[in-house]
């Protein structure tokens, strides 16, 4: 199927790794009992622009894995992604829905690969492989955390 036929009106143009940290005193995460891990992720929007024929935007999209281990042993990465968007023939709303959650899609599938890659060069045995994640679900879980904020 010729993709100019099927192209959607929202498209991902650019990203940027701003930072990334590694903590790691683990040889392997193989073998190792009562390992706990834990993950989190966030996005936020930078800006949104409005030109005579496309909307632009800017959401960065920040990525936590953690192990911890008995004596105090860590393994610990994060990664701060920044992307930019394009919407052609979208209004504005359409276009915020399809930032937070394509957007942040399509940031999160790059930290996973980059904190794939790291984990794999930074252990002789393990990796840390982050699960999907459902961006419809945190969009609603952040509504909800802002409403709770403000009363």
């Amino acid at each position: 199927m010729d993709i100019t036929q099927i192209k959607a009106q929202f498209q991902f143009r650019a990203n940027t790794i701003r930072s990334v940290s590694l903590t790691n005193n683990f040889v392997t995460l193989n073998g190792h009992e009562n390992l706990k891990r834990s993950m989190d992720t966030e996005y936020e929007i930078i800006e949104i622009e409005e030109l005579d024929n496309e909307i632009q935007g800017v959401l960065t999209l920040k990525v936590l894995a953690r192990v911890t281990g008995n004596n105090d042993k860590k393994f610990e990465i994060s990664i701060l992604l920044e992307g930019f968007f394009v919407g052609e023939n979208m209004d504005i709303e359409n276009f915020t829905k399809m930032l937070v959650t394509n957007g942040s899609a399509a940031l999160y599938s790059i930290a996973r690969a980059q904190i794939l890659s790291l984990s794999s060069q930074s252990l002789a045995g393990g990796e840390f492989i982050l699960p999907m994640v459902n961006f419809f679900k945190a969009k609603d879980l952040k509504v909800k955390e802002k409403q709770s904020e403000q009363k």
